[in-house]
């Protein structure tokens, strides 16, 4: 299933269970932007605290090529 972002109000702590967990680090990051603390998001999923902490600490998967060593003239 894929969540039913692109219109207001659509993303919502339901919808980020339903992103495969690849997704679920920017769609939490989305919920913070707007206001909502880790805490509250935490409490909205039913996951703990910690949880929500590690998801959000994790690097992103994927990288620009302009971000690695070899673009910036970096050896």
């Amino acid at each position: 299933m894929i969540a039913p972002f692109g219109r207001p109000g659509s993303v919502t702590p339901a919808a980020i269970e339903a992103l495969p967990a690849a997704m679920q680090r920017e769609g939490i990051l989305l919920l913070m932007e707007m206001g909502l603390s880790a805490a509250t998001v935490a409490r909205a999923l039913g996951w703990h605290r910690r949880d929500v902490s590690d998801v959000i600490r994790l690097a992103p998967i994927f990288r620009h090529e302009s971000q690695t060593a070899a673009a910036r003239g970096e050896a």
